[in-house]
Formats: structure tokens, C-alpha cells, sequence
């Protein structure tokens, strides 16, 4: 399905991965759990066993996805899964179709001889995989079959035409975003920020900066906070500066990074030459 969903639809991969794939790859981060309008409808999707995660399955319902685009590997060709997989694949992907109150347009990928051939060049025999999987449909609302479902290592297009009008209907009778959702006594919150490999701090009156800031630069940015700001709680008899002194004195011109208390950035008005007045 388009190199997995063009890669999650923005490049940021799985949320979760699943057993030997932790291997080579790491989690992603909430800012691919995301919704695009399109020409044909709000379009979002999950890969694999991303499926089983109800929470980010409710995150793509809560933008009011319309068309779900579900991406499998052909896990049935392994050994241990002829028997399941497919099942599992039906199974929540029609469920998805009825409680996210979407069109959901399955592909599996299939493994035919010339994947076996390439692996077997590689890596050897392959006891555990044989040729298969390809399990794909496309799925009403109301969970009808409205292509599909094909199985099968051969390349298949399967096409349907759907109507957006549907899904009205059938939230007549469920809505997951709206009367069903229950948002007086269930919250679901989602960080969808884009993770950073580096998050830049400093003491010296330098405030903490991320990579991913629009406003970054290698330049060190210095604190604005004045003395008058951070002196919330003034030592013991030490209440109000001197009447026309709300700035620190000249030559104190930030306070330390981190300090939010009085005591702690100028543990006694004297030793700034500030006397409680």
C-alpha cells in the first residue's frame, strides 16, 4: 500500500513496533497520528498491529476521519500464522469500518516466489515462509464487503465506489466523535509533537531550546525575566522592593536559570543592595 501508507503519510513510521522489527527500527512519535483532507475525503491510516491500539485508533476518529487506509504485512505466509493472521486482519479492520464510522481500504502484502527467491539468495533457505498472504477489501461503514476479499500472491487491484453520505447514516446509530464518545466522562490526550534527537539547555541566564523550534539558532537566547518577576516569595521581613526599584540593579540583569524564588536568586536584598523598605 504505497511503501506502507507512504510511510505513515508523513514520513514518521509506526507509532509502536512489533517484535523482531524493534530490531531495526525505533518507535515514532504522535505527529503521524494525523488526518489529511483529500479530494475523495479526510484520509488517515495505521499499519499492522497498530490496529490493536484503541487509543490511536480514537486519535485519527476524533479528527473525523472518513476513509481508513489499513497497510499488513502478509504475516500469514509465516509459520505459526497460516492459520490467524488473516483472521486478525478481518477482524479488526471490520471492526475499525463500524467504530470509527469510516470506509476502511485494506492491502496486504503478498509474498510470491521471486520475494522467496530474493531471500533465499540472501539469506538462505527459508524454512519458516512460504508464498502467500495478499489479504485485501474495502469495507462499508456498516462493515459490508464492498470489494474483496482477495487473498492471494499475485498483483490485484480491487475498486469500489463509496459514498461519503453513508457515513452520516450510520452515525445516526453510533457517532464515535460525537454522542458516543461520552467526552463528559472519557478523555483521550494525544501529544501529536514531532520528537527531537536534541534538546539544547544552559545555565548563564540561557533558556532551554529544542532543535525543532522555529526560533532556534546556535546563538545562546538570554532570559528576560527580571529580578522583580522572580522575586515572588521575598526572604523573611523583605515583603516590596524600595518604591521606584522594579528592576534589579544595574549590573543584575537576569536571574539565574532556574531559580523562581527571591531567596534563591538574591538569597538577601542586601547582597544586591536592596534593602526592604
Amino acid at each position: 500500500m504505497g511503501f506502507c501508507l507512504q510511510f505513515r503519510l508523513t514520513n514518521g513510521g509506526q507509532t509502536f513496533r512489533t517484535f523482531a522489527e524493534r530490531t531495526l527500527w525505533a518507535q515514532g512519535d504522535g505527529s503521524t497520528l494525523n488526518v489529511f483532507d483529500t479530494k475523495v475525503g479526510r484520509l488517515g491510516g495505521l499499519i499492522c498491529w497498530e490496529h490493536t491500539m484503541n487509543r490511536a485508533r480514537q486519535a485519527l476518529v476524533g479528527l473525523g476521519e472518513q476513509i481508513h487506509a489499513s497497510s499488513w504485512p502478509g504475516l500469514s505466509t509465516l509459520a505459526g500464522f497460516s492459520d490467524t493472521f488473516d483472521d486478525q486482519v478481518e477482524a479488526t479492520t471490520r471492526h475499525h469500518a463500524l467504530t470509527s464510522q469510516s470506509f476502511v481500504v485494506i492491502a496486504q502484502n503478498p509474498v510470491n516466489q521471486q520475494v522467496l527467491d530474493v531471500l533465499e539468495a540472501a539469506l538462505g533457505p527459508q524454512e519458516f515462509l512460504t508464498t502467500g498472504g495478499g489479504w485485501s477489501a474495502i469495507i462499508h461503514p456498516m462493515t459490508p464487503y464492498l470489494a474483496g476479499p482477495h487473498t492471494g500472491p499475485e498483483e490485484k487491484i480491487l475498486y469500489a465506489t463509496i459514498d461519503l453520505e453513508d457515513i452520516t447514516g450510520v452515525k445516526m446509530f453510533v457517532d464515535s466523535n460525537g454522542h458516543y464518545a461520552r467526552g463528559d466522562i472519557l478523555r483521550l490526550s494525544v501529544d501529536d509533537r514531532a520528537a527531537v534527537s536534541v534538546s539544547r539547555t544552559s545555565g548563564n541566564g540561557v533558556v532551554p531550546m529544542v532543535s525543532g523550534d522555529p526560533d532556534f539558532s546556535s546563538e545562546p537566547r538570554p532570559v528576560t525575566t527580571h529580578a522583580s518577576a522572580c522575586a515572588t516569595h521575598a526572604p523573611a521581613g523583605v515583603t516590596h522592593a524600595p518604591a521606584g526599584v522594579t528592576h534589579a540593579p544595574a549590573g543584575v540583569t537576569h536571574a539565574s536559570a532556574g531559580v523562581t524564588h527571591a531567596s534563591a536568586c538574591a538569597t538577601h536584598a542586601s547582597a544586591v543592595g536592596v534593602r526592604g523598605g
